[in-house]
């Protein structure tokens, strides 16, 4: 990670997997529409609406997780870059991915958005679809512990903690996109 005037830049290999780790509200899913493809980026949200055509059915969540996983282990079959785009809050949740990665000999990368509970609750309020309630936020930030030492003990090889201007502020470089990437070495940055 480098630090400019006004922004961190990120870089990562074209071959690997990224984490997003955050509270409800955080904006994971904001970060990643900014700085990644569409195709790129599996969210658990995603995969539970392809199953039952509602983000937040929470009685579809092990088939979505088993799909997003699914989807990114095939990914990673084919070398291609991907972003897992969910909550990840606890060890046991990055657990399937980090096997993921090491039965396709994949580096993972951990950026975790450190948005306080009252930030996320207020960006939730405003939200014109997909709404969570401060209750479900809460219940989410009284799980989460930013632990940077813990992240690198579990196996990533990287770990970026992002706060609400950082995050806002950040730009990501992927080096050596494979076949059918943009380019070798595209910069993708806020917008």
């Amino acid at each position: 990670m480098t630090r400019g005037e006004d922004a961190i830049e990120i870089a990562l290999p074209y071959r690997c997997l990224v984490v997003l780790s955050g509270i409800p509200g955080s904006g994971k899913s904001t970060f990643a529409r900014r700085r990644f493809g569409p195709t790129e980026i599996i969210s658990s949200d995603g995969c539970r609406a392809a199953i039952c055509d509602q983000v937040h059915n929470q009685a579809a969540s092990r088939d979505a997780f088993e799909l997003m996983h699914d989807i990114i282990a095939r990914r990673m079959k084919f070398d291609r870059f991907s972003v897992a785009d969910a909550t990840h809050l606890t060890p046991e949740s990055r657990k399937g991915l980090l096997k993921l990665c090491q039965r396709f000999n994949y580096p993972a990368y951990l950026i975790v958005l450190d948005v306080p509970p009252e930030v996320c609750k207020e960006r939730d309020a405003h939200r014109r679809d997909r709404r969570v309630g401060s209750e479900v936020i809460d219940l989410h930030a009284s799980r989460f512990r930013c632990d940077p030492a813990r992240y690198r003990a579990e196996g990533f090889q990287e770990v970026w903690i992002l706060g609400t201007d950082e995050a806002d502020q950040a730009s990501v470089r992927l080096e050596g996109r494979g076949m059918g990437g943009l380019a070798s070495d595209a910069r993708i940055g806020k917008q």
